[in-house]
């Protein structure tokens, strides 16, 4: 902040407009000073936008302590503060670069800049207690945001506040469900910062984050319900992991499937949830079992114009695998166009017809046909390819079990099968099933590595950071090491930047697309120097573009 507004504020208590010239700032520098100020909660605004009053308080007090006592206030720009404030606990240069959103080399610029404030304590950086005013200032600064705020991530700040405080942020969370359809009064004004326009799946995200005890998690499930068709699962999961809440997210959605939750105490009993759901007038999916799924085939099979073989994939083939009791709808897949339109067919002859609006996410799954019918599971039909990803490859076909014979063949599919084609998918439910499957069997890795590096081709732009992204949830949520990690790690990281480096691009752009570290993006452009796979351009920050 600029040093003579600061002095201005703090020898007459106010500060306005007219101060400009007799201090010779410009009109930017006044206004960044007044917003960090504003931000320390020092001062509080006049009539005019541009006129401040000082506040008594800590942080004021240890400010004027600091400023009489000749230290440079030019560096407690909001930037330097947080910063600052982050090392008033020991860290390495990577824990700070983590925490504080820099690079590792904008991270020891910061070092060097700072040396005269910090000391070391073996390879870690520290704020030093010489200058107590200074430590003092940043200690307080740095516990009131941790109390003030419910998260915060660089810029961004989720924080709930009194419904009458005034605020430059959005609302979010449960202050906008009503603005959603789902009619609510919160205690509390929730708000995200800074101001930008908020997804429907940042409210929610947000609202889960806020949530405190089973009736908060309920009004986000109803939430969820409610507007489901318009939910993006895949934005919904990243938003989640971002606000370390994902295993609130899978929570839900185990919930909802019928499973077992990790934290029972924050959900309601179901027939207590089904009479909130009601009053709401929100109805939930109705779920079918293992009887009514075969008689559908039954009957289909006495339609069918030719034999054809039919390959069980989701939830009705974890029912056959014992994995399940129920499921809301039945995924099939087929290894032929006409096999499929066989099969539609028959279907559409005993009653189901064409879903005529899908769910964002059930559309993200570009299945050939989705039917359905009044009392019975939604039919939703692949040809070859499942969620345009993975093919149903002949490996696949012959790890699969017959079921049942007639003019339509049921195939159960291998359970490491189920679980690679449910990594690729869209749909909120399939990464809870994975955890099913987990719990109830002991997989064969070395099958479904090898299903994903012969189908490599198959896998557009770089969507084995699902599977990663999956894979890297469940080891988290069930504390577990899968052993085939590492090395997808490795095939995304260099297949990411491959296809990245199509145009040339920075380390730091690389960064903002694909969550993977710093040192890891290096090393792999190293490696792929060496196999001359790409080449770097331009002068530092240099960029990578394919050789």
């Amino acid at each position: 902040m600029n040093s003579k507004i600061l002095k201005e504020l703090l020898i007459n208590g106010r500060i306005d407009s007219g101060s400009l010239k007799k201090l010779k700032v410009s009109s930017y520098t006044y206004q960044k000073s007044i917003k960090d100020l504003l931000w320390l909660g020092v001062v509080v605004e006049g009539k005019s936008k541009m006129s401040v009053s000082l506040l008594d308080g800590q942080v004021s007090a240890l400010l004027k302590r600091m400023f009489f006592d000749g230290f440079n206030v030019e560096l407690l720009t909001k930037e330097n503060i947080e910063w600052l404030s982050s090392l008033t606990d020991p860290k390495t240069t990577v824990e700070l670069a983590g925490e504080t959103s820099l690079s590792n080399a904008q991270t020891s610029h910061k070092l060097n800049k700072f040396a005269q404030f910090l000391s070391k304590q073996g390879n870690k950086y520290v704020l030093a207690k010489l200058n107590s005013s200074l430590f003092d200032f940043l200690l307080l600064v740095k516990n009131r945001s941790i109390q003030e705020f419910v998260w915060k991530n660089g810029e961004e700040r989720l924080q709930s506040l009194p419904l009458d405080f005034p605020t430059d942020g959005i609302l979010t969370g449960f202050s906008r469900f009503t603005e959603f359809g789902l009619m609510i009064n919160p205690a509390f004004k929730q708000v995200y910062f800074p101001r930008k326009e908020l997804s429907i799946e940042d409210v929610l995200s947000h609202a889960i984050k806020f949530s405190k005890n089973a009736n908060d998690l309920m009004l986000c499930i109803l939430f969820y319900l409610k507007n489901k068709a318009k939910f993006d699962v895949g934005k919904i999961e990243k938003n989640c992991e971002k606000l370390g809440v994902m295993g609130a997210w899978l929570d839900i959605i185990a919930y909802l499937e019928d499973q077992p939750v990790k934290h029972p105490g924050f959900f309601l009993l179901k027939e207590e949830f089904m009479q909130k759901a009601r009053v709401y007038g929100i109805e939930t999916s109705p779920r079918y079992g293992q009887k009514l799924i075969q008689a559908i085939f039954n009957e289909a099979s006495k339609k069918a114009s030719e034999r054809i073989r039919v390959y069980f994939i989701g939830g009705n083939a974890l029912i056959e695998h014992k994995a399940k009791n129920s499921t809301k709808d039945v995924d099939v897949v087929l290894a032929s166009e006409k096999q499929s339109s066989i099969l539609i067919n028959a279907l559409k002859k005993n009653g189901f017809a064409e879903v005529a609006e899908r769910e964002l996410q059930y559309n993200q799954l570009e299945t050939s046909s989705m039917l359905q019918k009044k009392g019975f599971p939604r039919m939703d039909i692949f040809t070859k390819k499942i969620c345009n990803a993975l093919k149903f490859s002949k490996r696949m076909q012959e790890r699969s079990k017959k079921m049942t014979d007639g003019r339509i063949e049921l195939y159960l599919t291998s359970l490491e099968d189920i679980f690679l084609l449910k990594s690729v998918s869209s749909r909120d439910s399939d990464l809870v099933d994975c955890e099913t499957i987990l719990q109830k069997t002991v997989l064969n890795w070395k099958i479904m590595l090898d299903e994903i590096i012969a189908q490599e081709k198959n896998l557009k732009g770089i969507q084995e950071l699902a599977i990663l992204h999956h894979l890297e949830t469940l080891e988290k949520r069930m504390n577990i090491k899968i052993p085939i990690t590492k090395k997808i790690s490795s095939i995304c990281l260099e297949k990411a930047m491959l296809y990245l480096a199509k145009k040339p691009i920075s380390i730091r752009e690389i960064r903002q697309k694909i969550d993977f570290s710093e040192t890891s993006i290096r090393n792999q452009i190293k490696k792929l120097e060496k196999e001359k796979k790409i080449r770097k351009a331009g002068k530092k920050p240099f960029k990578v573009v394919i050789a």
